[in-house]
């Protein structure tokens, strides 16, 4: 949808508004599923903390622990997070679970 000057201005307007969601003027609704999600954790005792988004095939470095450095790429299987080590010469790889490890994407 795109947005016009006026309804733009109104929303911008609204305490707590930093910006629109979405591309070159076409706002983007975030899913239900998702804003639920966060309101039920911010409603939670349970402790977070904020992290870089993360994709299912983008290149990561492992932080911390016995992998600390190891670069690989991210994967899901059944739910879980691993990481896939490539030795490309020899055209094998290794995957190994990365749940509890801290990653960045490189």
């Amino acid at each position: 949808m795109q947005l016009v000057a006026e309804s733009w201005a109104k929303v911008m307007g609204v305490t707590g508004v930093i910006r629109f969601v979405g591309v070159r003027g076409q706002g983007v609704p975030i899913p239900d599923s998702q804003i639920h999600a966060v309101q039920a954790l911010l409603a939670s005792d349970l402790s977070y903390q904020i992290c870089p988004f993360l994709q299912v095939g983008q290149r990561v470095r492992v932080r911390g622990g016995s992998l600390d450095g190891v670069e690989g790429i991210l994967i899901a299987r059944s739910g879980e997070r691993a990481l896939v080590i490539s030795v490309e010469p020899i055209q094998r790889s290794l995957s190994v679970r990365i749940g509890d490890y801290h990653v960045e994407a490189i």
